[in-house]
């Protein structure tokens, strides 16, 4: 049994996003970049999705002035400066 994700489902899955209406894609920078990584091993994050979901929450969107998350993963309460809604 192999593990992991077959090429094709790398390819589909995330296709399959950009039919969802109002969904925004973020472009990631240098700084964004190590800020989740630097979150992994920190706060020993397992998960390089919930490092990037932090540091969106954290520094990516401009607008948002109270860096809040809706999750239930208590991950996020690890992370300094992130208020998390249990939905």
């Amino acid at each position: 049994m192999e593990e992991g994700v077959p090429l094709e489902g790398l390819i589909s899955r995330p296709a399959s996003l950009t039919f969802l209406p109002n969904l925004k894609y973020l472009d990631t920078t240098t700084e964004i970049d190590i800020l989740a990584a630097t979150l992994m091993k920190q706060l020993k994050l397992n998960s390089i999705f919930d490092a990037y979901y932090a540091t969106a929450a954290l520094i990516a969107v401009k607008a948002v002035t109270d860096h809040t998350i809706a999750s239930t993963d208590e991950v996020f309460d690890k992370v300094t400066g992130i208020t998390r809604i249990d939905p």
